[in-house]
């Protein structure tokens, strides 16, 4: 399967009163307000009987999702390779946040007799996240997390 939007095809209907901005999100939810995105899913199943009692299902999946985000940019300090103080700039404009999650899953069952039936199965997920504050300089950081 493939599925895939993009906020190009879609009309968001917000509150006239709220400010719907990535300008506006803080470092706590760098992601809230997603004006603008384009988000991808694919994977597929198979599914199999081996004999007669005994099957397997495996199956996978990928999902990525692109966040252009405002960044306010300025005007900051930061420590340089000699640890010295040095002033950094960055003009205002949009930057990408990415994520990328992958699952994937396999079971085998065996139905040993009409009351013992056995399963085994295995998931491993990885995710991936390139995200920043959008009102803080120089605030990009990386997350990733794998689960088996």
């Amino acid at each position: 399967y493939f599925r895939e939007t993009r906020s190009s095809w879609n009309k968001v209907f917000t509150d006239p009163d709220m400010d719907f901005d990535s300008a506006k999100n803080d470092t706590s939810r760098p992601g809230r307000y997603q004006p603008k995105y384009t988000k991808q899913n694919f994977g597929g199943w198979f599914e199999a009987g081996i004999a007669d009692n005994l099957g397997i299902v495996v199956s996978a999946s990928h999902r990525i999702s692109d966040l252009p985000t405002y960044t306010t940019g300025g005007s900051g300090l930061q420590l340089g390779p000699d640890n010295a103080l040095e002033i950094v700039s960055t003009e205002p404009g949009y930057r990408n946040q990415k994520r990328v999650s992958d699952n994937y899953f396999a079971k085998l069952s065996w139905d040993a007799n009409e009351r013992t039936t056995a399963h085994l199965s295995a998931n491993y997920s990885a995710y991936t996240s390139k995200l920043f504050s959008s009102s803080v300089l120089n605030s990009g950081y990386d997350n990733d997390h794998n689960g088996l």
